[in-house]
């Protein structure tokens, strides 16, 4: 999977998990396209940082900032992107900051979504 590819699934996968927030008005919003700008090495983490435009409920559109966490540090290039898509069973890899509008997504941080009894 290309870097590319990837943020074009990630914009799919940030939509389904706002979908299913169980916050009303989180599920309203989706992910209308990543636009990636820098990759940085950031002591022993790698990370993207860029753009991202969020939708809402009523058509009105944002452009945000955005990190996405990539891991342990090494040269782009050598990014696994296919394994940095959040898989479909799993939650807490997506925060939103609607202060500062800042979107982060960290794939490692995810862990097994679990209804609430």
């Amino acid at each position: 999977m290309t870097e590319r590819d990837y943020f074009l699934r990630l914009e799919g996968r940030v939509s389904r998990e706002l979908a299913g927030m169980r916050r009303r008005e989180l599920q309203h919003l989706w992910c209308d396209g990543f636009i990636p700008e820098a990759f940085d090495v950031v002591g022993e983490r790698c990370r993207v940082t860029g753009r991202v435009w969020l939708t809402f409920g009523d058509g009105r559109q944002e452009c945000w900032n955005f990190v996405v966490y990539v891991g342990a540090a090494r040269p782009r290039e050598a990014v696994d992107w296919a394994v940095l898509v959040p898989a479909e069973d799993v939650t807490g890899w997506l925060s939103l900051d609607f202060e500062t509008r800042f979107l982060k997504v960290d794939p490692l941080a995810a862990h097994a979504d679990r209804e609430l009894s």
